[in-house]
């Protein structure tokens, strides 16, 4: 635990760094996963955390048109992700406010 947060975000002094973080998390994993997922045609947008779809896998070209179509993992990946970027959230902004304070 004590790792990761320096890692992310420097023991609270590093926002940029925890930043990054953030946007690796919102933007380029569910690229990564969509990848992973592609058998089912899971679109990367049902990954993306910050946008509900309303549970619904939307694809343009896509087989998968109901929530329990989904596999189980993809749903356990995605709520795992929410998780980290809402960790990450409160990370960026101790990291701002610790910045500030100085």
């Amino acid at each position: 635990m004590t790792y990761s947060y320096w890692a992310v975000s420097g023991y609270g002094e590093k926002p940029l760094r925890c930043f990054g973080f953030l946007l690796f998390t919102c933007f380029v994993i569910p690229f990564f996963l969509s990848s992973f997922f592609s058998a089912e045609s899971i679109s990367w947008q049902y990954f993306f955390p910050i946008v509900d779809l309303g549970g619904v896998p939307v694809d343009t070209g896509s087989c998968v048109q109901d929530v329990h179509a989904v596999p189980v993992l993809a749903k356990l990946v995605k709520v795992f992700l929410k998780f980290l970027m809402t960790i990450n959230a409160a990370l960026l902004a101790f990291a701002v406010r610790n910045k500030l304070r100085r």
